[in-house]
């Protein structure tokens, strides 16, 4: 304690007396201070870690993904519905044809004369295109409300966003993997690839002033000149051939017709099921099936659900329609840890699956189907699934499924062919859906009397639309290398493959930021554990028949708008030279 005197003389009183003469004693504080840890010896060597081979084996090693990425879309109205509210009977109504709308006659039906337009005439007025999406200026708008206002016919794009309206889903997505279902490849008893891909025409064509016989295929045949092939179940002169030229006489449709020297005419089998053809590769046959892709699991081995992700608009992004980006993020980490595709390898490969909800009760049950090139033959080939054929009427091709939702656990792929000396899916058709609006197809709505008395019949339209369902995330890539061992090679991979004569092939998996000469190398983000990956998709919405090609498209009045193809001014298409 101090005390100031006159702010010159100090005294110090200590702790016990206050006599100068007196010392301070020494205070103790009665504190235990343990230690238990122990130090390192002096001796020990402390290891040196390489921080970049530490990270790169967790990275190689690391199971789980994290997925996100956005949907670049092209999506149309143009099958717009034939009644109801903002739809091509809505066309007809007085306040679009009756040019002194509203009228001053006692009746709608009462118009004077020379102040109505017909159906026809307001339509061509009316109905507007904007960036994709029909529609109209309201004719007699409320100054305050619709003034210029663009009206889209129904379904609407809030129908079609990838962006949930009202909590409303019109998209589902999900991540699957292509699956092993209890057949090995080439044993799916299916129509289009059992026992070698399907050839559904042939006809005798003149190659170099020469008799040949050329092929089609519902898919691609995977073909180019100079392969073999074995061609069975035709009338007469099965066997092994070389192919000569692909595609028809004028250079079209290059895969899916292919010709070989047989000096015609040749008839394939009058059933349609069993002339078939097969790619062989050093003397091995080419198998061909469908894939069949099953939903992923999660961190903590369970299936993803259907709310694991989120979709929103991506900020102040839009396309050149000026539609409005949308963003997919998946908020589970995705698990591959013990999956193996369909040819038992760790997987390389997922995809991200997408289905269409029916919007409320809007559209059709989503069918699927394989897309495939047009092809006159297969119209009379009803068990082909051919998605531009499949429809919801009673003569419809048959899908591969008629009802396909989120809820499923497995979805059909694609279809591929698999050469065990060439160790690589050829994928030959992808795997569509299909869908349209209920009120086109519905019988009851197909009535339609106008304001003077014409009964216009608006027809059933079993035109829809098709979308690719699956797209492809690269995780890993296969080496362009194919290895070949015996049973005994040190490290050879357990997916190796038999050739039945003691020998093994195999293609080696490749880490992750591993160049073997691929065109596109993998090396994406590694973070937290998780493996990031950010994938854009292009998502369009195609009609199933633009061009009338399958005799879908509705074409009395009032018709489908209908396309137009693009002609080609400067490409000169010619048949290869053959010699």
């Amino acid at each position: 304690m101090i005390l100031l005197n006159n702010m010159s003389d100090k005294k110090i009183r200590l702790n016990s007396e206050t006599s100068q003469n007196s010392v301070n004693e020494d205070s103790f504080v009665k504190i235990n201070l343990e230690n238990k840890t122990n130090l390192l010896p002096i001796e020990s060597i402390n290891n040196i870690v390489n921080l970049g081979d530490r990270f790169n084996k967790e990275r190689q090693e690391a199971t789980q993904y994290r997925l996100t990425g956005q949907f670049n879309t092209l999506f149309t109205n143009v099958l717009f519905n034939t009644s109801g509210p903002n739809s091509w009977k809505s066309l007809n109504q007085p306040k679009f044809r009756d040019e002194t709308f509203p009228p001053d006659a006692d009746s709608i039906n009462d118009l004077d004369e020379g102040e109505d337009i017909s159906y026809s005439e307001s339509i061509d007025k009316y109905l507007i295109e904007d960036n994709g999406w029909f529609g109209y200026q309201d004719p007699n708008p409320n100054i305050s409300e619709s003034l210029c206002k663009f009206i889209e016919m129904e379904p609407n794009r809030n129908k079609y966003s990838m962006i949930p309206n009202n909590n409303v889903k019109n998209w589902e997505i999900t991540i699957t993997y292509p699956v092993q279902v209890g057949r090995q490849p080439g044993e799916f008893n299916d129509k289009l690839v059992n026992g070698g891909l399907l050839i559904v025409s042939s006809e005798q064509v003149v190659v170099n002033e020469r008799n040949m016989v050329m092929f089609a295929t519902p898919v691609k045949h995977g073909l180019v000149d100079g392969d073999n092939v074995e061609l069975k179940g035709l009338s007469s002169d099965n066997g092994l051939y070389t192919v000569v030229r692909v595609g028809k006489s004028n250079g079209d449709d290059k895969d899916y017709y292919f010709t070989v020297d047989i000096n015609g005419p040749i008839t394939i089998n009058e059933n349609n099921v069993s002339s078939r053809m097969v790619r062989v590769v050093g003397g091995r046959n080419s198998v061909y099936y469908i894939r069949k892709f099953r939903k992923i699991k999660v961190k903590g081995n369970s299936t993803i659900e259907n709310d694991d992700y989120e979709i929103f608009p991506l900020a102040f992004s839009q396309n050149i329609y000026e539609d409005v980006i949308p963003k997919y993020v998946f908020n589970e980490e995705i698990d591959i840890s013990g999956l193996r595709d369909n040819l038992n390898r760790p997987l390389s490969e997922l995809y991200l699956t997408v289905i269409k909800t029916d919007s409320e009760n809007t559209f059709t049950p989503i069918k699927s189907g394989i897309k495939m090139g047009f092809i006159d033959e297969v119209s009379n080939i009803n068990d082909i699934p051919d998605i531009n054929r499949i429809t919801n009427d009673t003569l419809s091709h048959e899908p591969l499924n008629d009802d396909v939702t989120i809820n499923d656990n497995e979805f059909y792929g694609d279809v591929v062919e698999y050469n065990v000396l060439e160790l690589n899916e050829k994928v030959l058709g992808d795997v569509y859906h299909r869908f349209n609006s209920i009120n086109r197809e519905n019988e009851t709505q197909v009535s339609n009397v106008d304001f003077n008395g014409n009964n216009i019949n608006l027809g059933l339209r079993y035109e829809g639309y098709m979308y690719k369902a699956h797209h492809k995330i690269k995780i890993k890539n296969f080496s362009n290398y194919i290895e070949q061992g015996s049973a005994s090679t040190l490290n050879k991979p357990d997916y190796a493959f038999p050739l039945g004569d003691g020998r093994f092939v195999w293609r080696d998996l490749l880490d992750i930021g591993a160049d073997d000469g691929q065109e596109n190398f993998l090396d994406y983000p590694f973070l937290n554990g998780a493996h990031y990956i950010d994938t854009p998709i292009n998502l369009a919405l195609e009609r199933q028949d633009p061009f009338n090609l399958y005799g879908l498209q509705y074409t009395n009045f009032p018709s489908d708008r209908g396309g137009k193809m693009l002609e080609d001014d400067i490409l000169i298409k010619r048949s290869d030279n053959v010699c």
